[in-house]
């Protein structure tokens, strides 16, 4: 399995399609935001600053273990980026 396709698997968010929107509507899990920082090397604070997440936000969302529907869609987005980044990355090695 390459890079890329861990950060999918890890976070466990489909790339397209209505499941995708289901489970944006219904809100990612925060596990996302672990797994995406063990997967990027980054930490939780860098990853929830890049989605726009205040430290206290996150702090509210670790606690209910869910992210809003908004919240979900910037993660989304930031993992889009990231997948798309290592491609990039690993296609120029």
């Amino acid at each position: 399995m390459t890079p890329t396709a861990d950060i999918w698997t890890l976070t466990v968010i489909p790339q397209q399609g209505e499941a995708l929107f289901t489970r944006i509507n219904k809100g990612f899990s925060t596990k996302v935001l672990v797994a995406m920082a063990k997967q990027s090397g980054l930490t939780k604070a860098k990853i929830s600053d890049a989605v726009a997440l205040a430290p206290a936000t996150v702090s509210r969302r670790m606690e209910s273990g869910v992210f809003t529907r908004d919240e979900s869609d910037r993660v989304y987005r930031f993992v889009q980026q990231l997948s798309a980044a290592t491609a990039f990355v690993e296609g120029n090695t």
